[in-house]
């Protein structure tokens, strides 16, 4: 008998999204953090600069590839009681996603909240 492994991918990616913040214009708010191919199970780490409370999303990044008519949507993450730092600066958020199929159609989103400072 010979040893094998079996390797698991992502077939379809995931983008996940974010509220942009008041205080930076230019942030980018939309990030494909499961490319096609990925290999899973997977986790991915944002880090985030925040005064207030907000929301991540995840969608697959191009429902017009799936066949049929398949609801793109795949999780909501709230991130609550965040604040400003005791000095007033932003708090430093890392959000820790972790995308994981759970049929052929559907995906599992979770995540875990670290905050420094």
């Amino acid at each position: 008998m010979r040893d094998f492994a079996i390797h698991d991918i992502a077939v379809y990616p995931i983008k996940v999204r974010w509220e942009k913040s008041h205080a930076d214009e230019e942030e980018d708010t939309v990030l494909v953090g499961f490319p096609r191919g990925n290999g899973i199970p997977s986790t991915k780490v944002l880090t985030f600069y925040r005064k207030a409370p907000f929301d991540i999303e995840a969608v697959y990044a191009d429902p017009n590839a799936f066949l049929g008519s398949i609801n793109s949507w795949v999780g909501h993450l709230a991130v609550k009681d965040v604040g400003p730092s005791p000095i007033g600066d932003y708090s430093t958020v890392r959000r820790s996603c972790q995308g994981t199929p759970k049929s052929a159609r559907s995906s599992v989103f979770r995540g875990s909240l670290y905050r420094e400072g």
